[in-house]
């Protein structure tokens, strides 16, 4: 765009120009196009085609290549709004108004759409307080050298997973310097980007510093800081990797999605209680602050959602159980 501004409008700011046209064709959702876009790129070289020469043909066998992907529905559009974008470029009809393109992306969408409601049927797993207390019992000790730096870290994360109602993209990239103490102990955290601030605007979120039974939540984040040995720029949930007979922190790379689920699965196998995903603590935590009774606007705010998706993060267990307990005790 900005190559055709200088060629054709030289007049013009060509950079101007480009942010102009991609906030009149994709407003504030350009941004999560870009996915879309790099993988249609990957295809036209693969199929040695570039985008802006394909046929109505090209992008129906696209559209069911992404269905054999499994593709969600906002990805058949977002690849449906990449294409049109780039014929417009170049002033040239868009393929997505083709009548066998439109045929092919209603079967499409309409095949992600089953996809989604037999996923949505699925027993979701919620993380409750009584995990988090199982989790305290067997992983806090003093002196922290009792427990493994890695189930220190493990359970820490849990708990912001959790009190935080977050999700795992949230938290890892954290550092210590992220972290400020308010006044009454409360803690806030800073979090530069996740995986829906794909702008890096950046957030906070905030756990309190109450302290209940002689427990709160900055002493075990202080005992597992100190007992790790992390400061300023350190990742807060760093990698471990022995060195001369001893664990030390790898500070300057964080664990991986990968690292963290698969001990959570070996916490709870050998637990005995049954499996918990990284997304449990995020469906826990929303689920005990509604029976909590906050508020749903509050809810959403503190969990970052922009849309209606939060309700479907509110899985009480047993609701016929408290249901009909109500009811029967009016007789």
């Amino acid at each position: 765009m900005e190559r055709r501004a200088r060629r054709e409008i030289s007049w013009v700011n060509p950079e101007k120009f480009a942010d102009f046209y991609l906030a009149g064709r994709a407003s504030s959702t350009f941004p999560t196009y870009d996915m879309a876009f790099r993988k249609i790129m990957i295809h036209g070289i693969e199929i040695e085609k570039c985008v802006i020469y394909w046929s109505p043909m090209d992008f129906a066998g696209y559209l069911l290549l992404l269905d054999g992907c499994n593709a969600t529905i906002n990805m058949v559009k977002q690849a449906s709004a990449v294409v049109t974008m780039m014929k417009e470029v170049v002033e040239l009809e868009s393929i997505a108004s083709s009548s066998i393109v439109k045929t092919v992306k209603r079967g499409v969408i309409k095949a992600a759409r089953e996809r989604e409601l037999v996923k949505k049927k699925r027993v979701k797993s919620v993380m409750t307080l009584d995990h988090i207390r199982l989790f305290i019992c067997k992983l806090y000790k003093k002196p922290a050298s009792k427990v493994k730096p890695a189930d220190r870290r493990f359970l820490v994360m849990m708990m912001l997973l959790f009190f935080g109602i977050r999700r795992f993209d949230d938290i890892k990239r954290l550092r210590v310097c992220d972290i400020n103490v308010l006044k009454g102990g409360h803690l806030e955290f800073y979090v530069t980007s996740s995986k829906t601030d794909q702008l890096s605007n950046g957030f906070i979120f905030h756990c309190t510093g109450e302290k209940i039974k002689g427990f709160s939540i900055p002493q075990v984040l202080y005992w597992y800081i100190q007992s790790v040995g992390l400061r300023g720029e350190d990742f807060l949930f760093p990698r471990f990797r022995y060195e001369k007979g001893r664990i030390v922190a790898q500070r300057k790379y964080y664990i991986s999605y990968s690292s963290c689920a698969l001990q959570l699965k070996k916490f709870c196998l050998n637990s005995g209680i049954p499996p918990l995903t990284l997304h449990s603590g995020r469906r826990g935590g929303a689920t005990a602050a509604v029976e909590a009774g906050i508020d749903r606007f509050y809810l959403k705010e503190m969990g970052n959602w922009t849309s209606d998706a939060v309700d479907s993060y509110f899985c009480p267990r047993r609701v016929g159980v408290k249901c009909t307990s109500r009811l029967i005790n009016k007789l």
